[in-house]
C-alpha cells in the first residue's frame, strides 16, 4: 500500500488525478486537500509516500500560501527530506524555486494527460515489488501479477503474453531482453519467444523438442540455442 497526498483547489481535477493514481496503483490510499489549512491538518495526521501539489491555489483560506509554501513545509519535516514532491502547474514562474529550494521530483503541466501521470509514476517505481510484475496495457491500466503465478511468457505479434493459471495478460511494456534482468531465477529462456516457470514443467520431450507443462494441453518449444539451459 502506498499513500498519496493531493493538494488541488479544483475538486474535479483532484478527483480526476486521484482516479488515475488508483488505476495505476491498485493498492493506493489517497488524501485530497483543497486548501492550505486543510492540508496542514491532514498532512500532520499521516505519513505519505508521494505528494502532488498544485502551485496556484484560488481557494479562500484563513492561511495564505500556495503549493510552493506547502512544499517547503513538507521539506522542513525530517522524514520528508527525500519524499517525491510533484508540482502541478500551468505556469513556469515557480520552477526555479521548486527545483533549487524544495528539490521537487518533477512537474505536471496543466492540462496534463493520464499518460503524463503514468509516466511520472513509472519513473519513480517501474517495478517496486520484488515478488510481483507490474504490467501496463495500452490504456495505461496497471495490473500486478505475482511471479509465482506466471506459467509461461510468449512473445507474439509485438506483444508479450503472460499466461497465468487463470488468465492471459497482454502488454508491450517489456522486451524479452529486459525480462531476463527482471524475472526470478526459476524462469528459463527455452526459446527466442518463450520464458517458462520451472515450477510448472512436468517433463521434456526430446523427440519433439518441447516442454510439457503441468495441467496444460499445449507444449512449449525448445530452441536449439537454448537446449542446454533446459536439459
Amino acid at each position: 500500500m502506498k499513500y498519496y497526498f493531493i493538494l488541488e483547489d479544483h475538486k474535479e481535477q483532484a478527483l480526476a488525478l486521484s482516479k488515475i493514481i488508483k488505476t495505476y496503483k491498485l493498492e493506493a490510499e489517497i488524501t485530497i486537500s483543497h486548501s492550505i489549512s486543510d492540508a496542514i491538518q491532514k498532512f500532520q495526521a499521516h505519513t505519505y509516500d508521494v505528494f502532488f501539489l498544485d502551485v496556484q491555489l484560488s481557494t479562500i483560506d484563513d492561511i495564505s500560501g500556495n503549493g510552493i509554501s506547502f512544499g517547503k513545509l513538507i521539506r522542513a519535516n525530517e522524514k520528508y527530506r527525500t519524499t517525491p514532491i510533484i508540482f502541478v502547474t500551468s505556469f513556469s514562474d515557480y520552477m526555479s524555486e521548486a527545483i533549487n529550494s524544495i528539490h521537487c521530483y518533477g512537474f505536471l503541466t496543466k492540462p496534463y494527460t493520464k499518460e503524463d501521470v503514468c509516466q511520472m509514476l513509472d519513473s519513480m517505481s517501474p517495478n517496486d515489488s520484488s515478488d510481483r510484475l507490474k504490467l501496463k496495457n495500452n490504456d495505461c491500466i496497471y495490473r500486478e501479477i505475482p511471479f509465482s503465478e506466471i506459467v509461461f511468457i510468449q512473445s507474439h505479434l509485438h506483444y508479450l503474453h503472460y499466461h497465468t493459471k487463470k488468465d492471459v495478460h497482454r502488454s508491450r511494456q517489456y522486451t524479452m531482453k529486459q525480462l531476463e534482468e527482471i524475472l526470478p531465477d526459476y524462469f528459463i529462456r527455452c526459446h527466442k519467444s518463450y520464458f517458462v516457470n520451472r515450477h510448472f514443467i512436468s517433463s521434456y520431450d526430446p523427440v519433439n523438442q518441447c516442454l510439457c507443462l503441468n495441467n496444460q494441453t499445449l507444449s512449449i518449444p525448445v530452441g536449439r540455442n537454448y537446449r542446454n539451459d533446459v536439459i
